[in-house]
């Protein structure tokens, strides 16, 4: 299993692990859900999303 690296998270509160901290991908829900999908349909992995892509 590759792994991606998500970059870029914006607006984390809370304790960590919960669906609002970095890693949950606050602020960055928009390029996971882009590279989930490219995986799961076409077998793209990307290897990191998030900071520095045009996605936002």
């Amino acid at each position: 299993m590759p792994l991606v690296t998500v970059q870029g998270s914006k607006g984390a509160r809370g304790e960590p692990c919960e669906a609002f901290s970095a890693h949950g991908f606050v602020g960055r829900e928009r390029p996971v859900m882009l590279a989930i999908s490219d995986w799961i349909l076409e077998r793209k992995v990307q290897e990191a999303v998030g900071a520095d892509n045009s996605e936002d």
